[in-house]
Order: structure tokens, then C-alpha cells, then sequence
């Protein structure tokens, strides 16, 4: 006499014969893509200030992150940086100036990646003009942990839209 065991996982369902007798744990049913563990986020903190990049760095360790800071990068040699590390997120300062260039030469080398605005006091229109211009999200001190956890689940679940698609969001509403 055989149990039915089903298993809804993601969209697709398992079906399992399995003994009475045998005991069947959650490993046994779940497909071998399931059973990997990820690898900790790589994350790059590009051109922040001293303080700003320490505290950042340590609410993004507390999340097991694997941080690297380059607090005084060139665009050229942070595009090259980009390139050798691979980070899964990008962190860099609100100053307009410098985001603003940074944000159009991250799109253009490597369209998916997320960068998040880090500025150090909320502003409204500053947060509006990152996220127009495409940045994945703005954040501010002092980071919280579900914050930085929010932000980065956030980043790297959805694809970052560009700047196009975000005029065509607007010319629908």
C-alpha cells in the first residue's frame, strides 16, 4: 500500500509514491534547484563618505553580505571595478553630480545591476530624481536592519526598470 505525498513548491507540484514504512523528509521531495544554498550578496559602496560607508557597511554585514568599499573611485575605475567583482548590488552617494553620471554609466555597461542611492539626510525631490533616473532605491541613516534587509530583497528580486520605462509607467496613469 503506497501514500501520495504533494508537494507544492514554486509552481510546479511533486508527486511521490513512498512506502508506508519509510519516513520521507522535506530534502527527499524538493528538487535539487531548491536544496542549493545562495551565496552571500556581493555589494560595492562606490564613493561614499568615511562614516557613511562604515555604518552601511556594518548594517550590510549584520545581512551577511559580502561588502567592498571604494570611497574615492573615478567613474572608469569604478566601471572596471564593477566589472572584476561582479557585485549583485551597487551603493552610491545622493550628490547629484555624481549619481547622476554614475547611474547612466551603469546602465549602459550592465542594465540589470541595482544601484541604490545613499544619502545622508531623506530628501523627497532627491529621492524622486534617483528613482526617475532609475537607481533601484534610496536609503538614509541611521540603516536598520529590516531596513537594509528590505532593500536589499527588494533589489535583487526585482529587475531594475529603466529610466523609459519609468515614463512609460507615468503616461499610463
Amino acid at each position: 500500500m503506497a501514500i501520495r505525498y504533494r508537494k507544492q513548491l514554486d509552481t510546479s507540484v511533486l508527486r511521490m509514491r513512498v512506502a508506508p514504512d519509510e519516513r520521507v523528509g522535506r530534502e527527499a521531495i524538493m528538487p535539487e534547484r531548491f536544496k542549493r544554498k545562495r551565496a552571500a550578496p556581493t555589494v560595492v559602496l562606490m564613493g561614499l563618505a568615511e562614516g557613511l560607508a562604515e555604518d552601511l557597511r556594518k548594517a550590510l554585514s549584520q545581512q551577511g553580505c559580502a561588502v567592498r568599499s571604494e570611497p574615492q573611485a573615478p567613474r572608469s575605475l569604478a566601471l572596471r571595478l564593477i566589472d572584476q567583482v561582479e557585485p549583485d548590488v551597487v551603493f552610491c552617494p545622493a550628490e547629484r553630480e555624481q549619481y547622476v553620471p554614475f547611474l547612466a554609466a551603469v546602465r549602459a555597461k550592465k542594465p540589470g545591476l541595482p544601484v541604490v542611492v545613499v544619502s545622508r539626510l531623506p530628501e523627497v525631490p532627491a529621492w524622486l530624481d534617483a528613482m526617475e533616473l532609475g537607481a533601484a532605491d534610496y536609503c538614509a541613516p541611521p540603516f536598520e536592519s529590516i531596513q537594509i534587509r528590505w532593500i536589499l530583497q527588494s533589489a535583487l528580486k526585482t529587475p531594475c526598470s529603466k529610466p523609459a520605462s519609468n515614463a512609460k509607467a507615468r503616461a499610463r496613469l
